[in-house]
Parts: C-alpha cells; sequence; structure tokens
C-alpha cells in the first residue's frame, strides 16, 4: 500500500518567504516532519533549509541566484575560433 503524498508547487519568488516560515516553525518548537506537511514540501527541503540556516544564519534565507560554471574558453580563443570559421566559409 503506497501513501500518494501531494507536494505543493511553489514559484521560485515563493521559497524565502518558505524558508523564513520554516526557521520560524522550528523555533517555534516544530518539529521537522510537521514544518514539512504544513508547507506542503518534503522533510529533505526543510532539513536542508534549517542546515544552511545554522550554517549561514540569516543570510541563508534570501534566493540567490545560482553561479554555474565558470567560462572554459578564454575569449581571445573564442574570437581566433569565429575567425577561422569565418576565413573558411568566405568565398575564394
Amino acid at each position: 500500500m503506497y501513501l500518494a503524498v501531494s507536494m505543493a508547487k511553489y514559484k521560485q519568488s515563493d521559497y524565502e518567504v518558505l524558508r523564513r516560515r520554516c526557521v520560524e516553525l522550528h523555533q517555534l518548537g516544530w518539529k521537522q516532519g510537521p514544518i514539512a506537511q504544513a508547507l506542503g514540501l518534503t522533510q529533505g527541503w526543510v532539513s536542508q533549509t534549517l542546515k544552511k540556516y545554522r550554517e549561514q544564519g540569516p543570510a541563508a534565507l534570501p534566493w540567490k541566484k545560482p553561479t554555474g560554471a565558470p567560462t572554459r574558453m578564454r575569449l581571445m580563443a573564442f574570437t581566433d575560433i569565429r575567425k577561422l570559421l569565418s576565413h573558411k566559409n568566405a568565398p575564394s
């Protein structure tokens, strides 16, 4: 027998409010499971949010754009490749 749990779907901008509420409920003595149910999220999400809050404090709550991977190709190399390709495709 499986227990179907529907998880709420939130916009990215809603998660800062949810993180703040998660921390508030935890400070009021709520356990992670009931917090997850109240917010419509997973216990893992609550756990990670509280861990980040313990490590970074209030700075962990606002949304931050992911930095992504650094550029692997130098700008000079990129322009050199463009020049080579444009010469190759140029009429002779």
